[in-house]
């Protein structure tokens, strides 16, 4: 009988160790998402102020050029941008872990 009250014990730290470790990663995922969404978000509205800013200080004949830029041309450069630096996170991150595996 003491037997299974330790194994019962034993499992039971065990299930916590493991609630507590995958909460901790999941809040730090959702953090992340929620931080890379916040920062997409205000990188948009950014371009699109700075596309506006630039039709009110150009000229009316070089304004109607900015006509050729579709509605969604903030949006598509703020995702090159956003790509990009996923890229280079990505590539910073494997570097780094390269490094380390040299390391140990």
């Amino acid at each position: 009988m003491p037997l299974i009250t330790f194994l019962a014990s034993l499992l039971g730290s065990l299930a916590g160790f493991f609630g507590k470790w995958m909460t901790k990663k999941l809040a730090i995922a959702t953090a992340a998402v929620a931080l890379f969404a916040t920062m997409t978000l205000a990188m948009v509205v950014a371009l699109s102020a700075l596309i506006s800013g630039i039709n009110a200080a150009v000229p009316a004949t070089i304004c109607q050029l900015t006509s050729l830029i579709p509605d969604n041309g903030p949006a598509v450069l703020s995702a090159v941008i956003s790509a990009k630096l996923i890229r280079f996170t990505y590539d910073w991150h494997t570097e780094n872990l390269r490094l380390m595996s040299y390391i140990t």
